[in-house]
């Protein structure tokens, strides 16, 4: 595909369009199992010398072969007859089916080259992905989620469109699911919604935008746990409470609100001394943080004595994540609720039961001090016995929170999205709000 004459393409497309011409021919060979070839060297500077006409890149064969190697979006293979090289693609394909069992009697003299192999046969099929286009600014967005409602939703939400003083673009799928969110939230009964597209659509920022608009409205004179967020994995949940605490960050600096956010799972510390947690792995005599990174420079945090309580300080630079932000300890979040949690569905099934923390998860609270939004993440995943021991759980839950709740889910596509969370939520289907990109919002883009 030839870029548009009349729109700015970066390096970073242009890298991934040649990758494209590369990968289709590799393709003829993979698809019919022969899976050990690869470019020589000459042949794969014809091809990027090529490539580099074809979409008018004025670097040389050789440029362009050392970015796609530094991107690792190619490897050389050292050959007894000179280089080889091949696609990240080509060559994930080969070590797939090279894979060979591994036993104490095949680590002697390398007899594992002849072990058996883990793959007896597989079919290679290659297609397009497609991701929604973004292509409505802020003010657009805005518009699109709000109307004409004005006051401090809409002033949030306005903040929360900047990137480093810039605006972002959005994808409509994302406008409509804000839409959607903001609507429905503070219904007087169940209401869900369900946000369906392929990974690295912006699901997330179609729900935590929204979310964290409408929070910031609340009253904020006693702290109480306004959004649970329910992970099924430990490492999508670290990985969301990083982008969470950079989304509340830029609330803060753009408007003034300062919204608090914590983790209550296994790395999370009882009290707030230092952390004794066998995760906390100890590094310079400090306490490194095992699931979270320094927002400015994604360095090593350690731990340190905010006050009376824990927080953390960036091991390289002078960044600092202090307990106004992230409540670190269970003991901090047990006195002074997160008015965003993130958990998993396993802890939350233990602390309901628990009378020292299950206010921490909006039980036990008092009217108009209870959770408004549950989010669900990979809802995709609780299908069959996973499935209805969740949904058992929620029933728990919601009822013993004792008011509606909107509950929000993040997954890749789901063919009867509906019924399928109506039913995981046990809210009635005319009260669920599927939100997808449409055909016509796609681009193409890689493979």
């Amino acid at each position: 595909m030839n870029p548009d004459p009349g729109q700015a393409v970066s390096i970073e497309d242009i890298d991934l369009r040649i990758l494209g011409i590369l990968e289709d021919l590799e393709l003829k060979t993979l698809t019919w199992g022969l899976i050990d070839g690869g470019f020589q060297e000459d042949e794969l500077l014809d091809l990027l010398d090529d490539a580099a006409d074809e979409f008018g890149d004025g670097r040389s064969a050789n440029e362009i072969k050392q970015e796609l190697e530094n991107r690792v979006l190619i490897t050389r293979i050292p050959t007894s007859t000179g280089d080889l090289w091949r696609t990240r693609m080509a060559e994930t394909v080969r070590l797939l089916a090279r894979l060979r069992q591994l036993f104490p009697q095949n680590m002697a003299d390398q007899s594992w080259r002849t072990a058996s192999k883990l793959v007896s046969d597989y079919r290679f099929v290659a297609r397009q992905r497609f991701f929604p286009a973004r292509n409505l600014s802020s003010a657009q967005f805005l518009e699109e989620a709000l109307g004409d409602e004005q006051g401090p939703t809409r002033d949030s939400l306005k903040a929360l469109t900047l990137d480093g003083g810039g605006s972002l673009s959005f994808s409509p799928f994302q406008a409509r699911a804000a839409k959607t969110i903001l609507q429905h939230i503070g219904s007087l009964e169940p209401t869900a919604t369900l946000v369906t597209a392929g990974t690295g659509s912006g699901k997330t920022k179609a729900v935590y935008l929204p979310a964290l608009a409408h929070l910031s409205s609340l009253p904020r004179d006693k702290p109480w746990t306004k959004m649970l967020a329910l992970y099924p994995r430990n490492e999508l949940l670290k990985d969301q409470l990083q982008t969470a605490l950079t989304e509340l960050r830029l609330l803060k600096s753009q408007t003034g609100v300062a919204l608090t956010i914590g983790g209550f799972f296994g790395d999370t510390p009882f009290d707030n001394s230092e952390p004794t947690e066998k995760s906390w792995k100890e590094r310079n005599n400090h306490r490194v943080c095992p699931f979270l990174r320094c927002p400015s420079c994604q360095a090593d945090l350690y731990w340190f004595k905010d006050g009376g309580v824990g927080g953390l300080k960036c091991s390289t630079c002078a960044d600092r994540v202090r307990s106004d932000e992230l409540l670190l300890s269970r003991k901090q979040q047990q006195d002074t609720p997160p008015d965003v949690l993130l958990t998993t569905v396993e802890m939350l099934n233990r602390q309901l039961g628990n009378d020292w923390s299950r206010h921490v998860f909006g039980v036990d609270q008092p009217p108009g001090q209870r959770p408004r939004l549950l989010l669900l993440d990979e809802v995709h995943t609780f299908s069959g016995l996973t499935g209805a021991q969740v949904t058992h759980l929620l029933r728990r839950w919601r009822h013993a929170v004792g008011e509606p709740v909107h509950s929000v889910g993040l997954s890749a596509t789901i063919a009867d999205g509906t019924a399928f969370f109506g039913d995981l939520t046990s809210t009635h289907p005319g009260n669920v709000v599927v939100v997808e990109p449409k055909g016509t919002e796609l681009l193409a883009e890689g493979k």
